[in-house]
């Protein structure tokens, strides 16, 4: 149980979860012997190698979430155990008294599958104060995973979308627990239902803001967000283009396919205030653009869990975003981009941003959208020492191609184009280049 062939910590966290057991446990439960005797070896060798966890040969058996998910999983094995087993009732009840002390228990969603586990234990062992202990938890810890807009604290837009099926999910269970869930729950979550339409590209695709993989809004939530899954197919059309999140999540677009197809829309997503430290990355001040069925302007997303590796620690650094920056002058990573002022209209969607990561010299970026026109001026400037030269950073959609132009760029796909033009008083030195990366220990 200590092994870990790939050196790789996701894997070692989803080895210790024991949820790779379900397909022993499915069969077993359709009468597979074999099946359920393989379930029952695994767990029961499980335990006498981490239990107590003090003697664990491995560093992510214990680890928090690891805990918890492992703990449901034990628990929704109990009908193929034999009720007389000592080892796996003595198995849930040290999980329980693990999961019952608070120095074990984190905060985000790491601690919400803690408490799903605790809940999911009480019930199972049916100890209510364990069970009460989880909801005590879940509804303190609610009010900062999600705030009165809607909006999560992880700063990611996958994750996002990941904690509204947690926590939904983690509710039903206390639902089905005879519990009623505190009312500001559903209001939240619908709130983070509209949030995520925001959020969501035109295609129905979510941005690769934080540790986000590509993946698409999932239909269910509400009817605003369905609306956005289905293409307008489905569900009720969101009532603004603007969203402005006291979290850091500003989007602007076009519309909601209601004179154009849905996917022709235009889209905007700006990061901006503190860092969240969850899965965000150092992102702020940074924008990405969509258009006419397109991703142009983006960030990097999700690489992997492996935070020590090079190109983790490069792709959630400032360099792969869009951001601008002061050539010569080191940023200060903690520093907060705060928006400082915006107008919203039918003619134009404006927002100003100041970068405070300079010391006393504020970088200041004012986004323009023009709605008529459905085109973008990005304008970054100093508020002192005006001799310092600034430098832009735009990342591409990967597959689409840049073509050099005597005032700036042409992107291009075989479907579409996007022009990005030069409009200052002084010439800018402009550079298209490739990124890569060597890495440089290889597979072992």
């Amino acid at each position: 149980m200590g092994c870990d062939p790939f050196q790789d910590r996701n894997w070692r966290f989803q080895h210790h979860t024991l949820r790779w057991l379900n397909p022993l446990r499915w069969a077993a439960i359709e009468g597979d012997e074999k099946a359920r005797e393989e379930w029952i070896r695994v767990a029961r060798s499980w335990g006498e190698t981490n239990v107590p966890a003090q003697s664990s040969p491995s560093d992510f058996a214990w680890k928090d979430m690891a805990d918890g998910n492992r703990a449901i999983q034990l628990c929704i094995g109990a009908p193929i155990v034999d009720p007389n087993e000592e080892w796996f009732t003595s198995l849930l009840e040290y999980h329980r008294d693990w999961l019952m002390d608070p120095k074990h228990i984190v905060g985000k969603n790491h601690g919400l599958h803690q408490h799903q586990g605790l809940l999911v234990l009480g019930a199972v062992l049916q100890d209510r104060e364990a069970l009460n202990t989880a909801v005590r938890r879940m509804e303190a810890q609610f009010e900062t995973a999600f705030d009165y807009q809607g909006s999560n604290n992880e700063g990611s837009s996958a994750y996002h979308q990941m904690n509204m099926t947690w926590w939904g999910l983690a509710w039903k269970r206390v639902q089905l627990e005879g519990i009623e869930p505190p009312s500001e729950t559903q209001k939240r979550l619908s709130a983070a239902a509209e949030v995520l339409a925001h959020i969501t590209l035109p295609d129905g695709q979510i941005p690769q803001i934080g540790d986000s993989k590509r993946t698409r809004i999932q239909a269910g939530f509400s009817a605003i967000s369905d609306y956005v899954a289905t293409g307008g197919r489905q569900g009720a059309a969101p009532k603004e283009t603007v969203k402005i999140l006291e979290r850091g999540y500003i989007t602007s677009r076009s519309g909601w396919g209601l004179e154009r197809p849905m996917a022709k829309e235009s889209h905007m997503l700006i990061k901006y205030g503190e860092d969240f430290k969850g899965h965000s990355h150092d992102d702020r001040g940074s924008l990405n653009i969509y258009a006419d069925g397109q991703r142009w302007l983006v960030d990097p997303g999700f690489h992997s869990y492996q935070n020590a590796s090079p190109e983790v620690r490069y792709l959630k650094s400032r360099e792969p975003h869009n951001v601008s920056s002061i050539v010569g002058v080191p940023h200060a990573k903690d520093a907060a981009v705060d928006l400082i002022s915006s107008e919203v209209n039918d003619k134009f969607h404006e927002f100003v941003l100041a970068d405070r990561g300079y010391g006393d010299i504020e970088l200041i970026r004012r986004v323009v959208y023009f709605v008529d026109a459905d085109c973008w001026i990005v304008s970054d400037r100093l508020n002192s020492n005006p001799q310092a030269a600034i430098s832009q950073t735009w990342q591409v959609e990967p597959g689409v191609k840049a073509r050099y132009l005597d005032n700036g760029f042409r992107l291009y796909t075989d479907a579409s184009d996007f022009s990005m033009f030069w409009l200052g008083k002084h010439i800018a030195q402009k550079r298209a280049s490739r990124r890569g990366f060597t890495r440089r220990l290889g597979w072992h």
